[in-house]
């Protein structure tokens, strides 16, 4: 499945976004500045659309917030 976001995803980011999709609990467990934010993105958006979350709770440090509001 396509992720619904406009940006393209990196063939890591697509893996575990395949990955998260196939099963219930998943964490992505990356180094910091491979692309969580929009793997978790991708994958949030494309559960809410299959109806299976209504909320997602993203946590991380104030600095990450802070770079997420600009996207």
């Amino acid at each position: 499945m396509k992720p619904p976001i406009n940006v393209t995803l990196r063939q890591h980011q697509l893996e575990a976004y395949s990955q998260a999709l196939q099963n219930r609990r998943f964490g992505l467990l990356h180094e910091m500045g491979t692309g969580k934010t929009l793997t978790a993105i991708a994958t949030a958006g494309t559960l809410h659309q299959q109806g299976k979350v209504n909320r997602v709770l993203v946590v991380c440090p104030p600095q990450a917030a802070l770079l997420t509001k600009q996207l």
